[in-house]
């Protein structure tokens, strides 16, 4: 039974911290499915190691099935990132969901345009559209993240900026 206590001490501090400190990564899911942001970055993760095989395999000499088979590789993953944003609605701000979606859709039609013959210069312009549009909804939430934290408190006496209270 020591052990069983030994262990609720040190697990109590551990998820104090973690929900102290880590609630910009916890904090933008509905509740339960904090987990999802696991998915996120295994898909990433996945996309990386699909990226690093396809240019090995291209270093070897077969570029254009490698890159035919790395494009539709990051299809499936685009895909079943969209359709687990889609099914699992996992953001609370709307705001924040609606973004996911549309980025996803265009970062997906990137993908499938890069696959045709002919439309590399569309699938560029989406991508590219794709990244501005991810930098203005960063900016947007961190300008409304910063507007509510620090000066939304000054007005009420306290400032949670310089730690005054």
């Amino acid at each position: 039974m020591e052990g069983f206590a030994n262990s609720l001490t040190h697990t109590f501090p551990t998820a104090t911290f973690v929900l102290k400190y880590m609630e910009p990564v916890f904090g933008a899911y509905v509740e339960r499915r904090e987990w999802y942001f696991v998915v996120e970055w295994s898909l990433a993760a996945v996309g990386g190691v699909v990226k690093g095989v396809v240019e090995a395999v291209a270093e070897d000499g077969d570029a254009c099935s490698a890159a035919e088979w790395g494009t539709w590789c990051m299809i499936v993953i685009g895909s079943m990132q969209l359709a687990g944003t889609i099914a699992l609605m996992p953001f609370s701000v709307r705001f924040e969901m609606a973004c996911s979606i549309f980025v996803g859709a265009l970062t997906l039609l990137s993908n499938v345009l890069s696959s045709s013959i002919g439309t590399l210069d569309a699938a560029e312009v989406i991508v590219n559209a794709a990244g501005i549009l991810e930098l203005i909804v960063m900016s947007i939430m961190l300008v409304n993240v910063a507007t509510l934290r620090c000066v939304a408190p000054i007005g009420r006496g306290c400032c949670c900026c310089c730690g005054d209270e």
